[in-house]
């Protein structure tokens, strides 16, 4: 009769083998859906702003394929800190994209396609490994109280509602999406002397609102969800940036969801963006439009990977950023340089003005090439190291919907102005101070 640690390896190894082949097939068909929806929807009704199908040779697709379900199956299996639930995110939203479509957007020849495709793969891998290293379990600094954190909650609120009040109004007249440029041209003009309310805006919408709608699910208080609902409205209506709104039922139902669950496996990321090409294809093929598509295919998960192909090509040939425009600009000189985006997008829509905004991949590229990639990749591995001890000892459930939007910045923007700009440093040092205590009637994740 085989020994008791011995049943246990077997066991384990069972456990691996179905957590491999479960994501292993999730990536198959991401892949599949991917390259129908770019191929037969996208490229058709969006070609003009510069979306072309070009295959490449099968056999190098496929093993794009294979490398990407690698990839995938090297990551942790169960979400059991933030850190896990950041890099499935991540993985699914823009290195899965990148990995996969510069072997048919056009950009790149097969060889510096592959080469895309088995570095960012790697990288992913060597991310996945570190964030399941383990950390001391004490929290980082004392957590505030509930009423403490409520008081400088309700003060950055009050200074973020505040200046736009006197900036761009306060209003309830939510805009549709075939309007929303109008309104982010009328933003971008109140902007121009806003002073710190650019600073404000989004760790009030990426962060401070999701926490209030994550603590009022779990502590069953109406005021708290309704107050972070409606200031995603109001920031909604006078930005027109379609992430607010639709980062508002997106973390609802994930806290109503998630907050009732003792385990989360991470399977559960790799549908996820099936289920959106999907789901976006049936709701245009629904009421006749393209809408859908182009807001959660085609901007969500498509453009990530085509952007980081086109910032490979361009910064293949012209002199590289040296992040000139940010922290290095006294010693690299960045006067009269556009950034790095919208150079690019000067290059795929000449004359349009275009901010080719893009994520982590395509920053370290413009700034030192493949030495950036690693770089980029390496400062987001010790921020993920960093998450981790400052959520120590919050429910798992609650930090795995609170790192839901510093996640999606992360995979659509520059590293660096994600973190110091866009809220994501700001989402770790929420969860440093966060009360440790009081969540639920019955603690959301903890042991029973």
């Amino acid at each position: 009769m085989p020994s008791v640690p011995v049943v246990a390896e077997v066991a384990a190894a069972r456990s691996l083998t179905a957590h491999a082949v479960t994501v292993g097939c999730c990536l198959v068909v991401y892949a599949l859906t991917l390259r129908h929806v770019f191929e037969h929807l996208i490229v058709p009704t969006f070609g003009y702003l510069g979306y072309s199908y070009v295959p490449g040779p099968p056999a190098v697709s496929v093993l794009a394929v294979v490398a990407a379900a690698a990839v995938a199956a090297s990551l942790p299996r169960r979400v059991e800190r933030p850190s896990h639930a950041v890099t499935w995110i991540v993985f699914g939203v823009a290195v899965v994209p990148t990995m996969l479509t510069p072997h048919y957007s056009g950009y790149l020849d097969t060889r510096t396609a592959l080469t895309l495709t088995l570095v960012v793969g790697a990288l992913w891998a060597a991310v996945g490994w570190t964030v399941r290293r383990p950390l001391p379990s004490t929290p980082l600094v004392p957590p505030l109280t509930p009423g403490a954190l409520g008081v400088v909650l309700g003060a950055f609120s009050a200074a973020t509602y505040g200046l736009m009040a006197v900036t761009t109004g306060l209003r309830l007249r939510v805009p549709s999406l075939d309007s929303i440029y109008d309104v982010r041209d009328e933003f971008r003009d109140a902007m121009a002397d806003a002073g710190p309310l650019g600073y404000l805006l989004s760790p009030q919408s990426y962060v401070v609102n999701p926490y209030l709608v994550v603590r009022g699910v779990a502590t069953r208080s109406p005021w708290l969800v309704a107050a972070g609902a409606l200031g995603q409205v109001l920031i909604f209506s006078a930005t027109g940036f379609k992430m607010v709104l639709f980062s508002t039922p997106l973390i609802l139902v994930g806290a109503l969801v998630l907050l009732r669950l003792d385990r989360l496996r991470a399977a559960g990321f790799a549908v996820a963006p099936v289920a959106v090409l999907v789901g976006a294809t049936a709701a245009d093929a629904a009421q006749g439009g393209d809408t859908w598509t182009s807001v959660l295919s085609r901007r969500f998960l498509v453009t990530p990977g085509t952007l980081s192909a086109a910032f490979v090509e361009h910064y293949s040939t012209a002199p590289p950023a040296l992040l000139a425009l940010s922290v290095l600009g006294p010693w690299t000189g960045g006067h009269g340089r556009l950034p790095p985006s919208l150079e690019v997008g000067d290059q795929l829509l000449p004359g349009s003005g275009l901010a080719a905004n893009a994520n982590l991949v395509a920053d370290g590229f413009s700034n030192f090439g493949w030495a950036g990639v690693v770089g980029a990749v390496a400062v987001l591995a010790v921020y993920l190291r960093f998450l981790d001890r400052c959520s120590a000892g919050l429910p798992v459930p609650v930090t795995t919907v609170l790192v839901v939007m510093p996640s999606i910045i992360l995979s659509q923007t520059a590293l660096l102005t994600s973190m110091l700009t866009h809220g994501v440093f700001a989402a770790a040092v929420l969860l440093a101070v966060a009360p440790r205590t009081g969540w639920s009637p019955r603690r959301a994740g903890a042991p029973r």
